[in-house]
């Protein structure tokens, strides 16, 4: 069984969360990045990760979605829809392998979260919009003429 045969099943509760999206995110410390490499994976847990990473001039951050739960599901439904993509939860890896995610230039605000007595601190996040494609830029280096951080009205592209 593959990626799409194990998310069939899921569909439904896929094209939902899509539709009816939950609050909109708190805006903090927000940057433009974009999106230079896309891909689902599974884990040697067995569960199923859609994995992000986005870059600029700062670096890069790489998101990630558990579709093996209901709330991962859920808010991957919800970006996925903001970046374009309204298929089926089991066209994901498909839709990411075909490229439609590459160059696309987000607002995304990431956020360091600290939790009493975990053995380390978490990077959230959050894609609060998508502002269209730049440019392709190499997915290993930082190129800092590509995509700058937000600090105005500048759109690189």
């Amino acid at each position: 069984m593959g990626f799409a045969d194990d998310m069939k099943e899921l569909d439904e509760e896929w094209n939902d969360a899509q539709a009816n999206p939950s609050q909109p995110r708190m805006i903090m410390g927000k940057a433009q990045a974009q999106v230079v490499e896309c891909r689902v994976e599974q884990q040697e847990d067995e569960r199923w990760t859609w994995v992000i990473k986005f870059k600029n001039t700062d670096g890069t951050v790489r998101k990630f979605g558990n579709l093996d739960h209901e709330v991962g599901r859920r808010i991957a439904a919800e970006d996925a829809a903001l970046m374009g993509y309204t298929g089926p939860l089991s066209g994901l890896e498909e839709a990411c392998m075909s490229g439609m995610f590459d160059d696309l230039i987000c607002e995304i605000n990431v956020v360091e979260t600290k939790k009493p007595g975990a053995e380390r601190d978490y990077i959230n996040v959050y894609i609060n919009r998508v502002l269209g494609k730049g440019e392709p830029m190499s997915a290993d280096e930082v190129d800092p003429a590509a995509v700058g951080s937000a600090t105005g009205d500048d759109i690189p592209f």
